[in-house]
């Protein structure tokens, strides 16, 4: 007996609306990250097997809540704009999520439009704006920044989540967010965060991403939120026409703080100005603290021991540390960082210098030892330590072959006694241990696993994540690749885009 096809009509009239309702549901529960316009992808494809699909698939507004659009400057013609507004219609009540991306396409490159200012605008977000009252998240990457100039005040009524990384403002303020009354997250580029460009509902943010030009702006905002839980910020040079004031201002809801002081940390060694900020706030509640350094360490290589000693002194004031992440060249000085958070359970830590010294190092300072003349427990509430293996040098493959260098035999000794100590002491514990594995290079992670398969089999936990990478554009956002890596961000996907990464 032969099948009818699906596309004859025959077979789908005799299945029951509410199954394929069902059955299309399930096509997009399936996807990682938003829909596109591919017809090759459910909910487009859905459309195209027959008219009785094609009917339920329009209206059936959960397939339309998510989008992910690309166009080539200066924007979508009238056809893929009207198209973009059918979509984004069908979603009905739904809650919808956005995110549109311009590039600039010159023969058969594509390149950002970051540059493309002058192209006409006024065409996309106005209609978006429009055609949809019920957006939760918005992701725009290089749309043309008078679109967002002529929106008014009103036009995200329940917009949550915001994510605009625009590195450039010449065309006015930004009034479209000021008074959007469910805002809650929202990470921006430079400029854009100033309240004289774009003024925000402050007082209501619960997690913000920003990458500040001064300090006076860094005060100014922080004053102002009053329920804020995460916040990560970029810190530029250090500023001479501003000072800060004599004050330290008690920031009591926030518990998740990133320092990127990738601007600050222009030579080698410790810069004591990066931790100009921490002197001036407390965060009575703070669990989760992150630096992110350009170069080294080297808390023992500063001749200003005071300094260095008030650093010390300030990271230990947070006695509710669970979560410590340290991103530099390499981390001579690490055991004082130790002593002063016995604490913390997860230890998370970048080293984009990868030499053998460095990483065994590393991992001998956080081996525990117990019995012979030299003894040390090291956070002894550890219980997960996480690894990026991203390295700047893989966009210059000529400087070594990091895969070598970094599963030598120095590095594999003393990882697995790293490791050997901790499962030990967790088994002793009744728990366990895990470690995590971050990086851009499969063959640099298969070979750390490898090292450790009779680990595995004794119970130590393994995680693997294989991070996408663009060799022309990584190594200059290598200061952000702890996006990919923050716990608290696994909700928010969208923020990926802040890494200049797919951003799903």
């Amino acid at each position: 007996m032969t099948t009818p096809a699906v596309s004859d009509g025959l077979f789908s009239n005799r299945v029951p609306e509410e199954i394929w309702r069902e059955i299309f549901r399930l096509c997009t529960d399936s996807r990682i990250g938003p829909a596109t316009f591919n017809p090759s992808e459910a909910p487009i494809l859905l459309t195209h097997i027959c008219g009785q699909w094609r009917l339920i698939a329009h209206d059936e507004e959960y397939l339309w809540t998510s989008l992910r659009a690309r166009y080539p400057s200066p924007g979508p013609d009238d056809w893929r704009l009207q198209h973009l507004c059918n979509w984004l219609q069908r979603a009905k009540r739904k809650e919808v999520r956005l995110h549109l991306e311009q590039y600039y396409a010159y023969g058969s490159q594509e390149v950002s439009a970051l540059f493309q200012l002058d192209t006409p605008g006024e065409r996309l977000m106005p209609q978006v704006a429009r055609s949809v009252k019920n957006l939760t998240s918005l992701v725009l990457i290089e749309i043309p920044q008078e679109e967002l100039v002529s929106l008014p005040d009103d036009s995200f009524p329940v917009l949550e989540r915001l994510v605009l990384p625009t590195k450039y403002w010449e065309h006015g303020r930004i009034w479209a967010f000021s008074d959007a009354p469910a805002l809650r997250r929202a990470a921006l580029e430079p400029q854009i965060a100033d309240p004289g460009f774009m003024p925000l509902p402050w007082h209501q943010l619960t997690h913000f991403l920003e990458f500040w030009e001064t300090e006076k702006r860094t005060w100014e905002c922080i004053k102002q939120m009053r329920g804020i839980r995460y916040l990560a910020m970029i810190f530029p040079r250090v500023g001479k026409s501003w000072r800060w004031p004599d004050e330290r201002l008690a920031v009591e809801s926030l518990e998740c703080l990133t320092v990127n002081l990738w601007d600050y940390d222009d030579n080698p060694g410790f810069q004591p100005e990066g931790i100009e900020f921490l002197r001036h706030f407390v965060f009575p509640r703070l669990k989760s603290l992150r630096l992110v350094l350009q170069h080294e360490l080297n808390l023992n290589r500063n001749a200003d021991w005071d300094l260095i000693e008030e650093f010390v002194d300030t990271v230990r004031q947070y006695k509710g540390l669970e979560y410590f992440s340290l991103s530099c060249a390499n981390m001579t000085g690490i055991d004082r960082i130790f002593e002063a958070i016995p604490d913390i359970k997860t230890l998370d830590v970048h080293l984009r210098n990868q030499n053998p010294k460095d990483l065994g190092a590393f991992f001998e300072a956080l081996t525990i030892v117990d019995d012979g003349p030299f003894q040390q427990r090291p956070l002894s509430q550890l219980k997960e330590v996480v690894i990026d293996l991203s390295t700047r040098n893989l966009c210059r493959k000529h400087w070594f072959n990091t895969s070598e260098l970094a599963c030598s035999e120095m590095v594999t000794l003393t990882l697995r006694n790293f490791l050997t100590s901790r499962l030990t002491a967790a088994e002793a514990e009744g728990g366990n241990f895990k470690i995590v594995f971050y990086g851009t290079d499969a063959t640099l992670i298969k070979s750390y696993v490898a090292k450790l398969d009779d680990l595995v089999k004794a119970g130590l936990q393994l995680e693997t994540n294989l991070l996408p990478h663009d060799n022309e554009d990584h190594e200059c956002n290598c200061s952000r690749w702890w996006i990919y890596r923050d716990p608290e961000l696994k909700d928010w996907p969208e923020v990926l885009g802040m890494a200049r990464a797919p951003p799903f």
